[in-house]
C-alpha cells in the first residue's frame, strides 16, 4: 500500500514538473511586435531626449528682473512647515524648483 501512494505522488510531483516547464517556455515563446523607429518617436514613455540641449531662451526678460524684490509667496516645507519668502527678508535665498518624479 505505502508503494502505491508513493508512485501516486511521484507521479503528482512529476506531473506538476511538467506542467510548470510548459508554462515557463509558453511566456517565453510570446512574440512581441518590433519597436521600429516611428513607434519609438510616438511613444509618451521614452525619456532618452529628456535632458537633450534646449533651445536658449531670451535671457532679457530675466535680467530685467536681477535686483528687484520677488513677490511674497507661502509654501509647505518638507518638514510640514508653513514658510513665507518675506519671512527671509534681508538674506540671500537659492529658490531650486525639482521637475519631480
Amino acid at each position: 500500500m505505502n508503494i502505491i501512494k508513493r508512485n501516486i505522488a511521484l507521479l503528482v510531483i512529476i506531473a506538476f514538473v511538467v506542467i510548470m516547464v510548459v508554462r515557463a517556455t509558453d511566456f517565453s515563446t510570446l512574440s512581441y511586435p518590433a519597436e521600429t523607429k516611428e513607434a519609438k518617436i510616438q511613444n509618451p514613455n521614452d525619456m532618452s531626449s529628456h535632458h537633450a540641449d534646449q533651445p536658449t531662451a531670451d535671457s532679457s526678460l530675466f535680467n530685467s528682473l536681477v535686483g528687484k524684490e520677488a513677490p511674497d509667496f507661502t509654501l509647505i516645507s518638507y518638514k510640514g512647515e508653513t514658510v513665507k519668502l518675506s519671512s527671509f527678508r534681508g538674506k540671500n535665498v537659492i529658490l531650486f524648483f525639482n521637475e519631480g518624479v
